[in-house]
């Protein structure tokens, strides 16, 4: 099941997970065809990226909420994520996480075929 943003307290820990499942499906998979797939034209800070050794840049962020987050709320959540991380602030960074626990909860549905 394709890991969901909402699920996740970490922007790097959800994108590793979402790089891990693609991979699942596709052993053929790479950084390089995901960083070409989002528009993203540096392959080695997307990789160093998901793996929690550099932050997000905002190039990369939009790359990604324009590519793989599906809801208006993902994005918003997802923004958090990535606010959560460049944060230095110990209060701040304690805030902001008790905020998106809190947005956990509004978690929205992907429109289904069940629809009348």
């Amino acid at each position: 099941m394709e890991p969901q943003v909402t699920d996740y307290l970490s922007c790097t820990d959800y994108l590793r997970d979402y790089y891990l499942f693609r991979k699942g499906k596709n052993k053929n998979f790479s950084y390089e065809s995901w960083s070409r797939e989002i528009g993203y034209s540096h392959r080695s800070n997307l990789r160093l990226a998901v793996k929690g050794d550099r932050g997000l840049s905002t190039q990369l962020e939009k790359c990604i909420e324009q590519k793989i987050i599906k809801t208006v709320h993902q994005v918003r959540y997802f923004r958090l994520l990535c606010e959560i991380q460049r944060t230095k602030s110990l209060d701040k960074k304690s805030a902001l996480q008790k905020k998106a626990m809190a947005l956990q909860k509004y978690r929205t549905k992907t429109v289904g075929t069940d629809q009348g």
